[in-house]
């Protein structure tokens, strides 16, 4: 195989840089099935969609563990996990999304996430009947505590405030979609969320406007494309041609 001209250069750029794990989890047995991350760490604790259908690891980040079939999971979902996150704001504090779609959100009382061999954990701390079909993924406001964002299949994009006295209803829905979002991310100043759809077209919308869309096309293959934004007011997107290339 040739390597390209930018390859060259970038081994040659970092070849003077060693990585070494400081913490290393032996016979992990994580879930690939999802289009999603499916892993997500916050420092000191880090969670997993599990092997076994509907399941999450919650483990501490800093300890060396090694996994076997009494770890304990949580168990709180129906049908495959399709996301976990952490709170930005409270860290101990996780939410999960699944093919049910309900996403939950599960308090932790310390950082060793859990530990007791076989001891699941069933029942969460607050639940939001998010959607009426798979739920892909919850995305935390990076600036504003308690508001988040999911999507999921039936093509809509809700905004919830899951303050305990706000959390019964969305309080947006943004139903303008050409078809379902495959990925979205709020803007680093939290004033845009962009979505990026099933029909290879992006929709970038103020959350606080329920009709405010932008809408363009984007990648032209058929593979499931990604968004983050860079700034404010820049994003990047991946996605794949029509010979399938990246």
């Amino acid at each position: 195989m040739v390597e390209s001209t930018s390859e060259t250069n970038y081994q040659q750029s970092f070849k003077h840089l060693t990585f070494k794990p400081t913490v290393t989890f032996p016979h992990v047995q994580g879930n690939n099935s999802s289009d999603n991350d499916g892993i997500a760490s916050n420092g000191k604790l880090i969670a997993m969609s599990w092997s076994s259908t509907s399941t999450v690891a919650v483990f501490n980040a800093e300890k060396p563990r090694t996994f076997d079939a009494s770890v304990p999971l949580i168990k709180g979902h129906n049908g495959v996990i399709q996301d976990v996150t952490w709170s930005p704001f409270e860290d101990r504090l996780l939410a999960t999304c699944a093919d049910d779609g309900k996403a939950k959100f599960w308090v932790f009382d310390d950082y060793d996430g859990l530990t007791k061999p076989n001891e699941h954990l069933m029942e969460c701390d607050l639940e939001l009947d998010a959607h009426p079909r798979k739920c892909l993924s919850v995305q935390w406001h990076e600036a504003c505590e308690n508001l988040l964002a999911t999507h999921s299949v039936d093509r809509t994009i809700k905004v919830w405030d899951i303050h305990e006295d706000r959390a019964d209803e969305a309080a947006i829905t943004f139903t303008d979609m050409p078809d379902f979002a495959t990925s979205i991310r709020w803007s680093p100043d939290g004033k845009m969320i962009a979505g990026m759809c099933k029909n290879k077209s992006m929709v970038l919308f103020d959350p606080r406007l329920e009709s405010s869309a932008i809408k363009s096309t984007t990648h032209q293959g058929p593979r499931q494309q990604r968004v983050q934004w860079t700034d404010d007011m820049t994003l990047i997107t991946s996605g794949f041609d029509r010979e399938a290339k990246r």
